[in-house]
């Protein structure tokens, strides 16, 4: 299985300065190296194994069988021994996890040089997981009894398989509103900003084509009176001021109601907890900044 993944390379290929490949995957260093036959890749690659077999008999901690031993060493020769020895594949092996170290696999599936999913590594690591759970016994899951659900985790992993599709086919309340409060980056600095000086703020946010937009006052000077949510400070102004940090922090608490909702709501998936965080740090920046501001005005202008 390993060499019909490596692939035979009779004459040396260089890789890099004074780096050929060779045989079965085999690395040399140094001069160009002579041309190799299959017989001789074969000892080669037997002898490149046996660190790799030498570290899996030392650090594996659990009894595994035979055909778990030899995916984790093509497993180990693939992304090399230091990453392997690193891996959450190895500690969910020593944890008994086998499950989810076979699922762990998917996670090397990237190519070092063009950092995105490479199709032959795909495929590896499939041949590679079913050899690790050959000898597992066979739970049975009726289709009709354990219906599969949507695993959010091993969807973000397939989005890289083809980038500029969408692999959701519809995305929830949460994050479609945190890509709109961010998609504005002058509405964003407002929300995610709580510690900035109020005159360094933008005075006035609005929303238009369900997209938000953040403007200084002297932009909006001609809008009347009525759409603008905070007021342009004049002398004997300050009353009116102060109610437009109402409208900011009814977003906030709004923001921080919606993102407690959704992560009540949700089954504890990463992708939920994410939404949830995303809507509820820029509530608590705005209702932070309303009070803040309203403090401010009343110490100035009791």
């Amino acid at each position: 299985m390993l060499r019909k993944h490596e692939g035979f390379r009779a004459k040396p290929a260089q890789i890099g300065e004074g780096v050929w490949l060779v045989g079965y995957g085999h690395v040399h260093r140094g001069a160009k190296c002579a041309a190799t036959t299959q017989e001789k890749a074969k000892l080669r690659l037997a002898a490149d194994l046996r660190p790799i077999e030498k570290a899996l008999n030392k650090t594996v901690n659990v009894a595994i069988t035979q055909s778990q031993f030899d995916a984790l060493v093509c497993f180990a020769f693939s992304i090399s021994l230091p990453a392997f020895l690193e891996s959450d594949v190895l500690k969910r092996v020593n944890a008994g996890d086998f499950i989810g170290a076979a699922c762990a696999m998917d996670a090397w599936r990237r190519g070092d040089s063009l950092g995105k999913v490479v199709e032959a590594l795909v495929r590896r690591r499939a041949t590679e997981k079913a050899l690790f759970l050959k000898d597992l016994p066979v739970v049975v899951a009726p289709s009709a009894l354990v219906r599969p659900q949507l695993d959010h985790a091993a969807l973000i992993l397939a989005e890289a398989a083809a980038p500029g599709v969408s692999a959701t086919p519809r995305r929830s309340i949460g994050v479609r509103l945190t890509e709109i409060l961010q998609s504005e980056p002058a509405t964003a600095a407002v929300l995610a900003a709580p510690s900035a000086p109020m005159e360094d703020i933008p005075e006035e946010i609005t929303t238009a084509h369900a997209k938000p937009v953040a403007r200084p006052l002297a932009a909006v000077n001609n809008v009347p009176r009525p759409l603008a949510l905070v007021w342009k400070r004049r002398a004997g102004d300050a009353p009116h001021e102060r109610v437009g940090h109402g409208p900011l922090m009814l977003l906030g608490v709004a923001l921080m109601l919606l993102g407690g909702s959704l992560l009540l709501a949700g089954r504890g998936a990463v992708i939920d907890i994410i939404g949830a965080l995303a809507l509820i740090t820029p509530g608590v920046a705005a209702t932070s900044m309303a009070l803040t501001g309203w403090k401010r005005d009343v110490s100035a202008n009791p």
